[in-house]
């Protein structure tokens, strides 16, 4: 797909993500404050959750691929912060010099930038903790969201509506706290305000990580080609074998399909036949049509998207027969498999 294919098939849910990640990004870049990073997070993992791609066949693991990549950038922008928040707490702050990690920099810059302008905006709306010009930015993250959550445009996580919300609106909600707590203080008037950055960040961190553990726990049987539940293997293979008279059934591996509960099945089946009789090869044919018929249909009822059936014919007329892929030389010139002509006899290549 050219890139400008793909961009006009982006919805309108992904592009106020877009913009709100730029937004986020920006002022994380500039203040150097953890409670302007963590809405990036949750911004992020829904962003490139919400991106829209063309699910063909072949491509169903670019969805899954893109959940994993999503929850990944939301633990990596957690395990930073957190890091960070960690140092701070741990290290001697040497306000003299400046330390990079002193929290009230970036704010305090900008205050005192408009000493002289007792009416302007950043006087009026100072905070010590957040960033005054962060607030506008925080209030669209909360109208974004909610929006899409009332519009149900956002993926649950393998969480109840409730706890969606919860994900979602904790951190704005802190960063509101965080403001309304250091609205018109200064940092030096109250030294004890600069731990609160660290310390709600280490909290909401916490959280965040232990949200986010349901949606790595749906993802498991996807990542790990896990059977399904309800899929009976030695159930199925029984039924194979009782309704079909000399077909055994070796292997079944049968996968779940993201998002849903649908699955794929490649099936390995033995079949005799007795290669010393004139037609065994329309005897194969039909017989190898009349199980794979029985096998796709079971399955397709039971959801199955792609069944694919490999056999192995049999020829009961020797001890130990080679591997035969083929009933003739006809699949061989339709190419149909991996056989070859050797000497006017069909064969496999190793």
């Amino acid at each position: 797909m050219k890139l400008w294919d793909l961009v006009r098939a982006q919805e309108w849910p992904f592009w106020m993500l877009f913009g709100l990640m730029i937004a986020e990004s920006i002022f994380a870049l500039h203040y150097h404050i953890l409670m302007c990073n963590l809405p990036l997070a949750d911004t992020l993992l829904l962003m490139v959750s919400l991106f829209h791609h063309q699910n063909t066949r072949g491509e169903t693991a670019a969805p899954l691929f893109q959940r994993i990549c999503g929850c990944v950038s939301y633990c990596a922008i957690i395990f930073v912060n957190a890091s960070h928040a960690l140092e701070m707490m741990t290290e001697t702050i040497d306000k003299s010099s400046g330390h990079g990690h002193s929290h009230d920099h970036g704010s305090q810059k900008g205050h005192e930038g408009h000493e002289g302008h007792e009416h302007s905006f950043i006087d009026r709306f100072y905070s010590c903790i957040v960033p005054a010009y962060f607030v506008p930015v925080i209030v669209a993250d909360v109208i974004i969201k909610w929006i899409l959550l009332c519009a149900n445009r956002l993926p649950p996580f393998s969480l109840n509506r409730p706890l969606q919300v919860f994900l979602h609106m904790l951190v704005p909600i802190a960063v509101f706290t965080l403001y309304g707590v250091g609205f018109n203080r200064e940092m030096k008037d109250f030294p004890l305000l600069s731990y609160l950055d660290p310390v709600t960040t280490i909290f909401l961190c916490i959280i965040s990580a232990a949200m986010i553990v349901p949606a790595f726990r749906e993802m498991k049987p996807y990542v790990f080609a896990d059977t399904p539940l309800f899929f009976d293997t030695d159930k199925f293979t029984n039924e194979i074998s009782t309704q079909f008279e000399g077909i055994q059934c070796t292997h079944i591996h049968v996968y779940r399909i993201w998002p849903n509960q649908n699955f794929e099945a490649l099936i390995h089946v033995n079949i005799e036949v007795n290669k010393s009789e004139e037609k065994w090869s329309e005897f194969a044919s039909k017989r190898y049509s009349d199980i794979s018929k029985f096998i796709r249909s079971a399955l397709m009822k039971g959801g199955a998207e792609k069944v694919v059936i490999e056999p192995r014919f049999i020829d009961r007329s020797i001890d130990n027969p080679e591997w035969q892929g083929c009933v003739g030389a006809k699949c061989y010139v339709e190419d149909r498999g991996c056989c070859s002509v050797v000497n006017s006899t069909i064969t496999t290549e190793a």
